[in-house]
């Protein structure tokens, strides 16, 4: 369970798995207005019959009138405070976009999982790990992946982060992520936190690096990952995650 980098073109075909699958029960749905005027829904099924016991799908909904709805939730943002779940709300209500579509475009789906630890208290706790990740370009960018994460964490307390990462994954994890809480470097093997992540992608006390270079190439490498450090042996962080607990 590592956080190795890995190729953009890297997925688990999670936008492929089937949604019909045996046991399926919707759990929560909530809505969001991105940045770039669009409105999503957010769907968290158990499903039992799935490698993973828990997924979070997102839809589009489509509009009826693009511009206008992107300044009308510019307006109640900006006018009247509203946030961004609220945004979503008012433009659903005053119908300009299809809040029942007959085929409706899924372009988000994460799988996430049980995962069990050892606090840096010595007790034993729960959270949900992230199993797979899937946005549909450009839907990647809209804070969609950051939102379904801190709805994980907020609603099961411990949110931990995914087997392997893209460029776009480690960078929330070492950037977004530790905006909603400390970042814990974790040791499966040993059971115990290693550290806190802080800047540059390593730990803050003992400067250790929780990332490896994975099957990332040089060339990506040095246009994304930036000045932040990484481990460059090959598979050396399998034994590392990352925990983030609700404050």
């Amino acid at each position: 369970m590592a956080p190795s980098l890995i190729d953009e073109n890297y997925s688990k075909q999670l936008n492929e798995m089937s949604s019909l699958a045996d046991g399926k029960a919707i759990l929560q749905t909530f809505h969001f207005a991105t940045h770039y005027g669009d409105v999503v829904r957010f769907v968290e099924k158990c499903v039992s019959s799935s490698e993973y016991d828990t997924f979070l799908e997102v839809y589009l909904l489509p509009s009826y009138n693009p511009e206008f709805q992107l300044d009308e939730i510019e307006r109640v943002m900006d006018d009247e405070g509203a946030n961004s779940f609220e945004a979503a709300e008012h433009i659903i209500t005053i119908g300009i976009v299809d809040a029942t579509p007959d085929e409706p475009q899924m372009i988000g789906r994460f799988a996430y999982k049980d995962f069990s630890f050892i606090g840096g208290d010595g007790s034993d706790y729960i959270g949900k790990q992230i199993r797979g990740a899937y946005l549909e370009p450009p839907y990647n960018a809209a804070r969609i992946g950051s939102t379904a994460y801190s709805f994980i964490l907020d609603k099961y307390g411990h949110l931990i982060c995914d087997n392997f990462q893209t460029v776009l994954g480690a960078s929330m994890w070492s950037g977004t992520m530790r905006k909603f809480g400390d970042v814990m470097i974790y040791d499966t093997v040993n059971k115990c936190i290693v550290d806190k992540l802080g800047d540059r992608a390593k730990g803050i006390n003992t400067g250790f690096q929780p990332w490896d270079i994975g099957n990332l190439s040089t060339t990506r490498l040095a246009n994304e990952w930036g000045d932040r450090e990484l481990c460059y042996e090959k598979g050396s962080r399998t034994n590392i995650v990352h925990i983030i607990s609700r404050q």
